[in-house]
């Protein structure tokens, strides 16, 4: 796929394995282009799975459609940049402040910025100056910020990626990305450390009012009806999602105790993930773990080798239970393995190692032996209970 500033090879490595690596080789053959889904304009981008529609007038997503089942996700404007006013009492840069003044900001073009059989991007540029501000340079009108939106489809690929630059140089003002869904419900799912929560979506009282902000870890989720849309993100934890409307902090501009907190430019990126049933059928935990950790490639020549074109260092099944670690031990040469249960269910944990290992232990977060399992050749059965997180130590 080329791109208006370099040749790069892009392509969708598939089925590798668990903790592991594949070998793909590249030839010089002569050959036809593969048929692509990818189509692109200047206001759509589609990839057989979604079409995105932007509105040239504004410049926000007018438009997703799923075309599997010709659902329409959206009930606004999406991808909408939100310059909130935020004016907390005190401890700037601890509380949050919101006034409900919203702040416009200026659109300015789109461009077709990649066009190929992998990928399509568009950009959009805008910008933005706080009404009633005047700057000396270097015109009066000139913005103080300005923000660059990638909107990333990949051919065969069932989510829709957004990459947002920022150049920064705001004073008490918080910004926020929204997505109005036609998906609604009483409480949205949210990731938090080995499980999930649910939050309300509605305002029924002083202490749901009083969440202005909630966290998460790599995801948050809002399924109803058989279908759902997780909002996935890259170290941007603040989330609010009322009544049918998703929003992910990106910013904010306190004056106290650095009155320079967050100025400067920012790479943001985030990711919705449309899918039918629940956040648990889709396999959402997944996705926020697979969009949080992509995979690293590495260029070498043909040699030989001891090592396989493809192998796992650890595979987990079934699919409800999530490998989160291997690490070398504190204090031995073996290694510790955890993961935990996503769904709610007791599990007999199917663990598929490298090679045959000497010994496995039970163990816990201090590392402490516990009772030894028993091994099938380079596969230990481990029960699994309910929510539970489970770690083992490896010895070869």
């Amino acid at each position: 796929q080329t791109d208006r500033y370099n040749r790069q090879i892009l392509f969708i490595a598939k089925d590798v394995p668990s903790i592991g690596y594949k070998t793909f080789e590249l030839r010089n053959k002569k050959s036809p282009q593969s048929p692509s889904p990818l189509k692109t304009s200047s206001t759509s981008t589609e990839n057989g799975i979604f079409r995105v529609t932007i509105d040239p007038d504004s410049g926000w997503v007018r438009s997703i459609v799923d075309l599997r089942n010709g659902k329409e996700l959206l009930n606004g404007y999406g991808n909408e940049l939100q310059l909130l006013e935020d004016k907390p009492s005190a401890w700037d840069a601890w509380n949050v402040g919101l006034t409900g003044v919203k702040f416009p900001s200026t659109f300015r073009r789109v461009e077709v910025l990649e066009s190929g059989p992998v990928r399509s991007v568009l950009r959009l540029h805008r910008d933005y100056l706080k009404p009633g501000t005047k700057k000396d340079f270097p015109t009066e009108d000139f913005p103080s910020s300005f923000f660059t939106q990638d909107i990333v489809l990949y051919a065969g690929l069932d989510r829709i990626d957004f990459k947002t630059d920022v150049d920064w140089w705001e004073e008490k003002t918080m910004l926020k990305v929204a997505f109005p869904l036609t998906v609604q419900d009483s409480v949205a799912t949210y990731e938090i450390p080995y499980g999930t929560i649910q939050r309300s979506t509605q305002l029924r009282n002083s202490w749901e009012k009083a969440k202005v902000e909630v966290p998460a870890q790599r995801w948050a989720d809002v399924s109803s009806g058989g279908y759902g849309v997780s909002l996935l993100n890259r170290s941007k934890y603040g989330y609010d999602i009322k009544g049918n409307v998703v929003r992910l902090s990106l910013l904010r501009s306190p004056k106290w105790p650095d009155p320079t907190a967050d100025r400067g430019r920012h790479s943001i990126e985030y990711s919705l993930y449309p899918h039918a049933g629940g956040w648990r059928d889709a396999g959402t935990v997944q996705r926020g773990y697979e969009y949080n950790n992509p995979l690293i490639a590495t260029v070498t020549d043909a040699h030989k080798g001891s090592l396989p074109l493809s192998r796992s260092l650890a595979s987990l099944a079934p699919s409800n239970l999530i490998l989160t670690s291997i690490k070398k031990a504190e204090d031995s040469d073996a290694w510790v393995i955890q993961w935990y249960d996503a769904s709610g269910q007791n599990t007999d944990a199917q663990l598929t190692l490298p090679q045959r290992p000497k010994k496995v232990l039970m163990t816990n977060f201090l590392e402490e032996d516990g009772e030894p399992i028993l091994t099938n050749g380079n596969t230990v059965t481990v029960r699994t209970k309910k929510n539970s997180i489970t770690t083992v130590k490896v010895y070869y």
